[in-house]
């Protein structure tokens, strides 16, 4: 593949690849249905239907995306079926489960969430692999397994654009009502956000937005459609995308069973263990320092999730994960990272890491000695010098 159109055809499946979280093919080509309702009663009955589902405490999922990519005589086709079982939103007794599909593999993610953590493992058959735990103090289901919470877009933008629309519709399907309009690509960057990926070197677009209703008032679906299209070399190119939730069961699902693979599951069998407390994530592996000691964590990588190009100003290491001690920190955990500024360190760990080389470190040390010196270009505080004031580590 060496010549230059190939290389094209390569880019641009990549890029359709990468935009998967989305898809579909109508609206290529489509023209634009007459507007047969105002702007102001559509936008009342999307807002309507949004504000009470997004209320509810239990529901089912299904995410659906379908995408069709070409460039003169080479195409490609991918699908993707997820869906999730949640109940006891907002409550202390919130479960949830969920499974990931692609159509170009055999491979399923299956999913496991409670109020602080979930678990993840790869399913070939019968086989369970890779399995992972994420603690965290912000679940959200629906954003982990499609990319995007459906509650969390901006709903200000979508009255922006029905507003802007060049055609609403409003129409019925079987015992559902749904109004469908015309959206651009810069109005749907601004609804979703970084989860819509925008091909800038395909000047045509085409795009809808579409909400469904039931009977009850509430949202039982939406997603949207959308095309880019372009001719490169006297070539037709395309990207077409289509994505779509469907809730079902609102408020009628009272109970999520435990996985069977989730009660099995043991610290030493976790491929990573991810921790996440005030957007500050923490990367562990599960090992054993010694033979025939007990196993324990050991921390690999701290990320400011808010800004990953940035320090992190504040990051407190758990003393445990599920019971298990984090004991251990790798030497370069900081200076392979972008830096960490203030540093609390549990009991069990007792040498310091090396700094990110712009980003000067105070580590506050919950032990009373080290094994080591610690670098140089570290401020260390030893148990007996330090104490909390207000949550806030402070010298004695």
């Amino acid at each position: 593949m060496r010549n230059s159109s190939k290389i094209k055809v390569t880019i641009i499946f990549v890029l359709a690849i990468s935009a998967l979280l989305l898809a579909f093919t109508s609206c290529k080509g489509e023209s634009l249905p007459k507007s047969n309702i105002g702007a102001k009663d559509a936008w009342d009955f999307v807002s309507a239907g949004f504000n009470k589902t997004s209320e509810a405490t239990s529901y089912k999922v299904v995410f659906e995306t379908h995408s069709e990519a070409a460039f003169g005589e080479f195409s490609s086709e991918d699908s993707t079926k997820n869906t999730m079982t949640i109940c006891g939103l907002g409550t202390d007794d919130f479960m949830a489960t969920a499974e990931k599909h692609n159509s170009e593999t055999i491979i399923t993610n299956e999913y496991f969430f409670t109020p602080d953590k979930f678990y993840t493992v790869e399913k070939n058959s019968d086989t369970v692999s890779m399995p992972c735990l994420y603690v965290s103090d912000n679940i959200d289901v629906v954003e982990e397994v499609t990319g995007l919470n459906v509650f969390e877009i901006e709903m200000d933008a979508v009255k922006k654009a029905i507003e802007n629309s060049k055609s609403i519709v409003k129409e019925t399907e079987k015992d559902l009502s749904y109004i469908r309009f015309s959206i651009t690509s810069d109005e749907l960057v601004s609804v979703l956000g970084s989860s819509y990926e925008v091909f800038n070197d395909m000047k045509s677009f085409s795009g809808f937005m579409f909400f469904y209703v039931n009977s009850d008032g509430y949202l039982v679906k939406f997603g949207y459609d959308s095309s880019y299209s372009e001719t490169y070399e006297e070539q037709e190119t395309y990207v077409n995308l289509k994505v779509e939730y469907a809730f079902s069961d609102i408020n009628s699902v009272k109970l999520v069973s435990e996985p069977q693979w989730v009660s099995t599951l043991k610290p030493e069998a976790y491929d990573t263990v991810k921790y996440v407390k005030n957007n500050v994530e923490y990367f562990f592996l599960c090992e054993r320092p010694d033979k025939g000691s007990d196993y324990s964590y050991k921390l690999y990588e701290i990320t400011n999730l808010e800004d990953k190009e940035a320090p992190v100003k504040f990051a407190e290491i758990p003393e445990t994960i599920e019971g298990v001690p984090v004991t251990a920190i790798s030497g370069t955990a900081i200076a392979f990272g972008k830096g960490v500024e203030t540093l609390v360190m549990p009991k069990y760990i007792k040498e310091v890491p090396y700094p990110e080389n712009s980003t000067p470190m105070t580590v506050f040390c919950k032990c009373s000695e080290l094994l080591d010196v610690p670098p140089t270009e570290v401020t260390v505080y030893l148990a007996d010098e330090w104490e909390y004031v207000n949550g806030v580590p402070t010298v004695k």
